[in-house]
């Protein structure tokens, strides 16, 4: 079982390498590198958490398969996080073997990022991070007196860690104003810029339809009949290849 199951589970049209890419981040977790936005929404982890739950649900049987669904769907509340509540998914695996001991070795390293059920961000300190993980070994100890046993879940669930997603789906295009071009069957485009970082072009759509890009944040679209109107779009695209939804659209007459 992985995330590639849970998610088609969900999803059946996602095809991987097309609808969505999962690699491995550094310390051997399941994460999303990709997500087609064009084909369904980017799922929160609040979202893939529901979804392995289901998934679980639906190919598990027995009581570790209960328990292990049960814990996934409750999930695990740290106080050091303020409340915040964290997919059961044994992360801590890799973070109290992994990170751990980095942070041990590394006085001035900084903990990734956790990311909770409800799809907010938790950024731990050092401090931080090494109460939460006494917390989690003391939760971890306080079931094992249960029907089901601590390796037990790790057995079932910690080769499918529910993921992070790492990518996000480029900003959406704002401001875009269409003019008519200086010269007949032309049109002028222009918005603000996108702040992403990683932002590699724009897509430029003509009625619906992809036409042009372009790595600047203006256009001059040509080929267009003097006196029909058209309605333009765009969308930002990134260095992995992810696009964003489709800006506001604007309607001009060519000239």
């Amino acid at each position: 079982m992985d995330i590639v199951q849970a998610v088609q589970n969900h999803y059946p049209d996602m095809v991987l390498g097309v609808g969505f890419v999962v690699g491995n981040d550094a310390y051997g977790n399941q994460v999303i590198t990709y997500w087609n936005t064009t084909m369904h929404p980017l799922p929160s982890s609040a979202d893939l958490a529901d979804w392995w739950t289901v998934y679980l649900q639906a190919t598990q049987n027995g009581v570790i398969g209960a328990a292990v669904t049960a814990t996934l769907a409750t999930g695990f509340t740290s106080t050091t996080a303020g409340g915040k509540v964290f997919p059961m998914d044994v992360f801590a695996v890799a973070m109290l073997a992994g990170e751990y001991a980095y942070l041990q070795a590394n006085s001035t390293a900084t903990p990734k990022s956790l990311r909770a059920l409800d799809g907010s961000v938790w950024s731990p300190t050092q401090t931080d991070f090494f109460s939460f993980s006494g917390e989690l070994r003391t939760f971890l100890s306080a079931i094992e007196d249960k029907q089901w046993a601590k390796d037990a879940l790790i057995a079932t669930v910690s080769d499918s860690v529910i993921p992070t997603v790492l990518w996000s789906a480029p900003t959406v295009p704002q401001g875009l104003t269409a003019t008519a071009g200086a010269s007949a069957g032309t049109a002028s485009l222009a918005w603000t810029a996108n702040p992403d970082t990683d932002l590699a072009s724009y897509n430029v759509y003509q009625d619906g339809t992809k036409v042009r890009n372009v790595t600047t944040n203006a256009d001059g679209v040509p080929g267009l009949t003097t006196g029909t109107q058209y309605t333009f779009a765009v969308t930002a695209v990134d260095t992995s290849g992810g696009e964003s939804a489709q800006s506001v659209s604007v309607t001009v007459t060519a000239p």
